[in-house]
């Protein structure tokens, strides 16, 4: 969802994150091997991606998940 909302594609997500295309590729249908979850969020928020806990408020606009219904 983030890449889609910075426009980022994989070609370009490949190098700030250190991952091969491919693997980023499986990351995007929900495969984890090779899943370096650190570098991924590192690069979203040199992009400007801000990653909220419960309860936290957001430094600008944008959008947010709601926790799952239960």
């Amino acid at each position: 969802m983030a890449k889609a909302a910075l426009g980022v594609e994989n070609s370009d997500f490949a190098e700030p994150t250190g991952l091969y295309r491919n693997t980023l590729k499986k990351l995007d249908k929900g495969e984890r091997e090779g899943f370096n979850g650190p570098a991924v969020r590192l690069a979203l928020e040199g992009m400007g991606v801000q990653f909220l806990e419960v309860g936290a408020q957001a430094e600008g606009v944008g959008v947010a998940l709601k926790g799952a219904k239960e």
